[in-house]
């Protein structure tokens, strides 16, 4: 009986329209990350760059060589707040603190988006393979297409959380 209601509803092309659809969507939604992430990286890269300015000024703070500078980034993580902490002109460490806050927030930004486009391209990857296979799966078994497409479903609403989630990091809200 079940059976044979989704046979009525599962006609030969459904499932085709259907991964097809959701294959368009997710690409789409992470064309939306990638924007979403490319601005707020270019925003706090911008902010660096003001900074590294700052760090160069002669005025400001008597004006650290360019080489300095590279060093300072070419430096690993610990070392660098080590090195802050010795500063002992309130500018300069402030200067300093803050632009390893941004290198921070740009490493956490590229992490967010880095996970997003994970579960973005698994979803792809099986959109994909479902569609290729969706002749032999349609005419395997209704019941199996029934439950695949739930599957899929429920592990779609999965990745638009987790995407909306992501942007919501992306652009400070949460």
């Amino acid at each position: 009986m079940f059976e044979e209601l989704l046979t009525n509803v599962f006609y030969e092309y459904t499932s085709i329209y259907l991964f097809s659809a959701l294959l368009q969507a997710n690409a789409a939604i992470l064309a939306i990350v990638g924007v979403f992430g490319i601005f707020k990286i270019q925003s706090i890269q911008n902010k660096i760059d003001f900074l590294k300015n700052g760090m160069t000024d002669p005025i400001l703070i008597g004006g650290l060589h360019a080489d300095d500078v590279e060093k300072f980034e070419k430096m690993p993580y610990e070392e660098l707040w080590i090195q802050i902490s010795k500063i002992s002109n309130s500018v300069v460490k402030s200067l300093f603190t803050n632009y390893m806050e941004y290198k921070q927030q740009i490493i956490y930004n590229k992490q967010i988006i880095l996970n997003s486009t994970k579960i973005l391209g698994f979803g792809v990857l099986i959109d994909a393979l479902c569609l290729i296979f969706s002749k032999i799966i349609h005419t395997s078994s209704s019941l199996l297409e029934f439950c695949l497409v739930m599957f899929i479903f429920i592990f779609h609403i999965f990745i638009i959380i987790y995407t909306v989630k992501s942007i919501n990091k992306l652009i400070g809200a949460a």
